[in-house]
Formats: structure tokens, C-alpha cells, sequence
């Protein structure tokens, strides 16, 4: 406090209304980070003071940002997707100040989780051509990697492009695994997963926007849990299904490593099943031993929580062409103190013990973020 002006302290007192022996946090850093930690903070505290009430609090999330910067790459990022529309109709004040510009998506949020969401698309040529440029993607990257989308949009918006509340639309995509578990007073249920639209495949897509790779019979006639049948040749490539293992001790201390590629970005113990491998459990055993030399006498604890996720474009590369998301098997280890640790230096440069709340500011998957915030 002794860095703020008394004329300061006097604003922050009268907006508060804080008196003698109440406790104001706060932060500094960028919004994001800020936000990011008192968010957190601020959960943590609810359920360990006993204030998070029982009843029902649905509500709609508006006015997201369209874009947000990135400071290690000085680059602006879309927040929810490429294709999210502004809210404006205007291209040039979309250029002429990104960092303001809100966009046209939405989220339902049931006691603080998101169940449905999606966003109204761009329709105007002009309007996306804007976007892209912002994010750094030129003609093109933009048609290698969204081609036979802006094809789509020559001819008007396809109906599978609009956006409409409908579960199983593009537009929106509802959390009903997530929905069921509180309806019925759980945090988590192993019967009320998130899982893919059975009816997917190259029949259920729209005939304009037609995809560019059809579904391997592998992919759609095995379960992920069971090896893929893939000659030989693929087996360098990655499977799209994880284990996620968050380290944590009895002094509500989380662990968290830092990956040496991409730089910068920080995670709980995670790792791809091997084509081999029919048990995540096994597979989150040996990624816990490989990433930090903890085996014997540990016990790893399934959360019976599966994540869906899209490959990003900067990893697909590294998995067939057909596969189009990965399956994320979430685990938990409670240790009664801080152990040793090994890192595999070839993919962690270090390592740090951090209190929950700050641990979930730092990781950087969202998904990691949630399994560090639902820890028991």
C-alpha cells in the first residue's frame, strides 16, 4: 500500500466501503493476469469460507472481447475463433482499435460452469478479410487452412454455419455433462461426460462447406481407450487422446512444469497414450514417473472427468489428418509433503510448487486450470 497516493487509498475506501478489519486484495499485472488470479482467488475463498450457496444461478455471458494480445508473440489473438463476428459492422473500427472490440458470442453459465455457448459468425467477406488480417493470417494461410469455408461463404451463409440455439449447431455447442451432474447436487459424475455428436461424420456435414479429410474407419469403429489400428508407418504420429495428472500436497500446494516447446507455457504432468496402451491409468503411472521420477508409492487417483478439445492448427501436424480432437483423461495425486522431483529435461526446463489459486493462474490449458480449481 505504501506505493498508492493517500488521495488513492481515499477512492478506494469509499467505492469499497471497507471499514476497519476488512481484508481488499489486490493485484498487478496486466488485466488478464489480474483478473485471472482474483477470479481464482475468489473461488478458493467461497468454498473455503462455506459462502457458495446451493441453489440454482443460471446466467448468459455477453460482450466477450473479440481479440486478445499475446505480449510473447506481440500479436493479437481471436478469443473464442476466427470466425466469431464483432459486434460492430463496421471493418475499420474492428483496425482501428482491436484491443476494444467486443464480439457477438455467448456463454450459458450454470453455478459457475459453462453448460452451452457459441457466437454469431461473420457473413461479409470484407469483415473476415479484417479479422485475418489482425491475426496475422494472410490469403494464403487463409485458404490452406479455411478454404472450403470462404467458398462456403461465396454463396451465403450456410445454414450449418449460422449461428441459432440449437444443441448439436454450429453456432452452439451445450454442456449437457456438465449440466446433469449439478442438476442432481454433484460436482462431477463418471455417467455425465462430454462426448462427440454420434451422428458426426462426412454424412452429417454440410454438403457446401464439405470437409477436406473424410473419417478413417479406424477412428470411427474403435474406442479411443483401445490401440488404433494404423500401419506401421503412422506410428510416428501422435494419438489424440491424453492423460492429465495434477500433483498436489496436503498444504494445498500444486505442482507445475514448464515446457522447454512452446516456451512459456506451463502444465501439470500430461502425455499422449502410446498406440500400445489400453489403460490411461497406466499411461498417466508412466507419464508421472517420466516427467518427474515420482513411482513407487504413489497413488493415482482417477477424477472421472473426460475433456474434448479441437487439435489447434499449430499442433496438427503431429496427428493423422482425420483426427480432429483430443481426449483428455484427468488424474490426481495428494501427497502428504513436497518430494523430490526429477524433470525429463528434454521436455521441462523447471519446475515450482504454488499455492492452488496462483497454480491455476499459471498453467496454461484451460482444462488444467479447471482440474487444478475442482481439486479436493
Amino acid at each position: 500500500m505504501k506505493f498508492l497516493p493517500d488521495e488513492v487509498l481515499a477512492k478506494i475506501l469509499t467505492r469499497t466501503g471497507a471499514e476497519n478489519g476488512d481484508l481488499l486484495f489486490f493485484g498487478a499485472d496486466s488485466a488478464k493476469v489480474v483478473n485471472d488470479a482474483l477470479g481464482a482467488l475468489r473461488i478458493k475463498l467461497g468454498h473455503d469460507l462455506g459462502l457458495v450457496k446451493g441453489e440454482w444461478a443460471p446466467l448468459w455471458v455477453v460482450n466477450f472481447p473479440m481479440f486478445e494480445w499475446d505480449e510473447h508473440d506481440q500479436r493479437w489473438n481471436a478469443l473464442h475463433h476466427p470466425f466469431t463476428a464483432p459486434r460492430t459492422d463496421d471493418p475499420a473500427e474492428v483496425q482501428a482499435n482491436p484491443g476494444r472490440c467486443l464480439s457477438r458470442a455467448y456463454d450459458m453459465v450454470l453455478n459457475g460452469s459453462e453448460i452451452g455457448g457459441g457466437s454469431v459468425r461473420i457473413h461479409r467477406q470484407e469483415m473476415q478479410n479484417t479479422v485475418f488480417e489482425l491475426l496475422g493470417i494472410d490469403a494464403e494461410e487463409a485458404r490452406a487452412k479455411f478454404g472450403f469455408l470462404l467458398d462456403a461463404l461465396k454463396f451465403g451463409c450456410p445454414a450449418a454455419w449460422r449461428s441459432c440455439l440449437r444443441p448439436g449447431s454450429t453456432g452452439d455447442a451445450d454442456g449437457r455433462g456438465r449440466f446433469h451432474p449439478r442438476r442432481d447436487g454433484f460436482s462431477q459424475d463418471p455417467e455425465c461426460r462430454l462426448s462427440a455428436d454420434p451422428g458426426a461424420g462426412a454424412g452429417h456435414r454440410d454438403a457446401v462447406a464439405r470437409s477436406q479429410h473424410p473419417f478413417a474407419p479406424h477412428a470411427l469403429k474403435k474406442p479411443l481407450s483401445a490401440p488404433a489400428a494404423l500401419p506401421a508407418g503412422e506410428r510416428r504420429l501422435k494419438r489424440p487422446e491424453s492423460v492429465l495428472v495434477v500433483i498436489y500436497t496436503a498444504m494445498d500446494e500444486v505442482l507445475v512444469l514448464r515446457r522447454r516447446q512452446p516456451a512459456d507455457f506451463w502444465q501439470s504432468v500430461t502425455g499422449s497414450l502410446r498406440w500400445e496402451e489400453t489403460d490411461p491409468l497406466a499411461a498417466a503411472r508412466r507419464e508421472l514417473r517420466e516427467e518427474t521420477g515420482l513411482g513407487d508409492g504413489v497413488e493415482v487417483v482417477g477424477c472421472d472427468t473426460i475433456n474434448r478439445f479441437p487439435i489447434l492448427p499449430p499442433w496438427r501436424h503431429r496427428y493423422a489428418p482425420d483426427a480432429v480432437e483430443n481426449v483428455e483423461h484427468v488424474f490426481r495425486v495428494r501427497l502428504s509433503e513436497r518430494p523430490p522431483i526429477t524433470l525429463n529435461p528434454a521436455e521441462h526446463s523447471e519446475y515450482r510448487w504454488l499455492v492452488r489459486a496462483v497454480a491455476a493462474t499459471q498453467v496454461t490449458s484451460y482444462t488444467n486450470r479447471e482440474a487444478i480449481l475442482r481439486l479436493p
